[in-house]
């Protein structure tokens, strides 16, 4: 069920172990999270065995639970066959027939209903660290449409005032709220998608989603890289925070504790790109080419 950021972590369940003191942070970012899976083949093997808990929301989401589930390769075989034959990422002839003119929604639903079959959830459920999801629940003033677009206006604003900033704050000082959910929790793979949705609602390309009675927005209105989520938990010393859009070398790296990794180039690919065509591995070839380039550092931070 989702929780506030304050909520302790789940007692239920049995506390890492000593060897387990790794905080991994995915950034959302849409069709941009594929830079993130490439970085995860080239750290998978140096990261995963110490991770105390990890913190995503959007799309950073759904490639962290597909990396827990390990059905990463059929959620991009799902992706694939998902776009085929889609050419626009708006078709307007589909009003014409009663239908949604933007595809989205339908294959991301889809996509991770596959990628979950079979063991995935089960994996996810029985994992010996939480998997934290953000969503936003705007201010009740403002309702979800007026919250969507005040809030992304907000996001933008900010990335422009200061290209350097890598956690927005304006957001939660102007009344969104965190809402924060726990993959293991979830009761089904309907469920567990629902949690990724919430997370990634973007109205009008993904509709807002119910949870515990309220309907909430895309969690990159509070963070975009909630690494925040993991602030609370005692056996994360230290934190490794994956971006999905290009900044600025001197706030990436090791800082204040942290360790950062953005793209080295601009990402090949938009956010909301869903055609068949869309260059989804030029964006984790990138990711790749940045995962071995980086990992001597990773590596020795990890191990300071």
């Amino acid at each position: 069920m989702p929780s506030s950021p304050s909520t302790p972590p789940d007692t239920h369940r049995s506390a890492p172990d000593a060897g387990r003191d790794l905080g991994l942070t995915f950034a959302g970012g849409g069709s941009r999270a594929f830079y993130q899976v490439g970085l995860m083949e080239h750290w998978a093997e140096l990261l995963m065995p110490r991770v105390a808990g990890i913190a995503a929301c959007s799309a950073g989401a759904a490639m962290a639970c597909m990396l827990v589930a390990e059905r990463m390769d059929e959620g991009r075989e799902a992706f694939t066959r998902e776009r085929a034959g889609l050419k626009r990422n708006v078709q307007p002839a589909e009003l014409l027939r009663g239908r949604r003119p933007l595809p989205h929604e339908g294959i991301y639903r889809r996509t991770l209903l596959r990628a979950l079959e079979g063991d995935g959830l089960r994996r996810i459920q029985q994992a010996p660290f939480p998997v934290r999801i953000l969503a936003a629940a705007p201010p009740a003033r403002l309702g979800l449409a007026a919250g969507a677009v005040f809030g992304l206006a907000l996001y933008q604003a900010e990335k422009r005032v200061n290209p350097k900033l890598l956690h927005p704050k304006l957001a939660p000082r102007l009344g969104f709220r965190a809402v924060v959910m726990d993959a293991r929790e979830a009761r089904s793979a309907e469920e567990l998608v629902d949690f990724i949705l919430a997370s990634s609602a973007v109205p009008p390309v993904t509709a807002p989603v119910q949870l515990s009675g309220e309907r909430v927005l895309d969690g990159s209105l509070i963070d975009n890289a909630p690494a925040f989520l993991l602030d609370e938990l005692g056996a994360v010393k230290k934190q490794v925070v994956m971006l999905t859009r290009r900044y600025s070398w001197a706030v990436t790296g090791e800082q204040q504790g942290r360790f950062y990794c953005s793209p080295s180039a601009d990402v090949p690919i938009e956010r909301w790109d869903y055609r068949e065509h869309a260059p989804v591995e030029a964006t984790m070839e990138l990711g790749r080419q940045d995962g071995a380039r980086v990992k001597p550092q990773l590596r020795a931070y990890i191990d300071a």
